[in-house]
């Protein structure tokens, strides 16, 4: 085991974390990302690939909180993060991609196609996504909205879904999100600092209902 506080090289995290053969998927990943970045707004265009790696680093840290069985929901998922990622590490089979975004479907329709993942892509407004109950769907979210946003506009899945669990990537001023979130849902909150990213927090959230 290492420290992210003291690896400061994110390639060197990568490879520790995912091991020689899949940081090849890694790394063609961060190519497409890259390419597909010239023509359409995926991740800021400021981010250099450093800032990539880093990005899938803290998208790696939710593995701790998943199960093989699984049925995952990766929301807002934009360039496929944190799903992608998942996907090339983990054994789980049922990894939904959502995105109201065309160009954005189009970039993960090639993309999974390009790394032979066997994931699926969803072009829907979450407000409107509609889950069957199951006691293994999980939600999951990087940097889509605040956790009073993101309860809401996931909330029809959340009453078609009483077990659902939802799992945040967020940094270390969530405090004030699940104080606002609070004022309008009830749930159950842990919080979990991500193994392999210093000061990135993760949010497990569960039993959620509305105020």
């Amino acid at each position: 085991m290492y420290n992210p506080k003291y690896i400061q090289n994110p390639e060197d995290i990568l490879l520790k974390i995912v091991g020689f053969e899949k940081f090849s998927l890694i790394e063609r990943y961060i190519h497409l990302i890259e390419e597909w970045n010239k023509k359409i707004n995926l991740v800021s265009r400021k981010n250099k690939k450093s800032d990539i790696q880093w990005l899938i680093i803290d998208s790696l840290g939710i593995t701790q909180h998943l199960e093989q069985n699984n049925i995952i929901y990766d929301i807002g998922t934009g360039a496929g993060l944190p799903g992608i990622p998942l996907a090339i590490l983990t054994e789980i089979k049922s990894i939904y991609l959502v995105d109201v975004t065309q160009k954005k479907i189009d970039f993960l329709n090639y993309t999974i196609k390009d790394l032979k993942l066997p994931i699926n892509v969803l072009r829907k407004d979450c407000r409107e996504l509609y889950i069957k109950n199951s006691s293994n769907v999980v939600f999951i979210a990087k940097a889509v909205a605040n956790c009073k946003k993101l309860l809401s506009i996931c909330y029809l899945s959340i009453k078609n879904v009483p077990s659902l669990k939802i799992i945040l990537l967020k940094g270390p001023s969530y405090k004030n999100e699940i104080i606002e979130a609070r004022k309008y849902f009830k749930f159950k909150l842990e919080v979990f600092s991500n193994i392999h990213k210093y000061e990135s927090i993760i949010l497990v959230i569960t039993d959620i209902s509305k105020l």
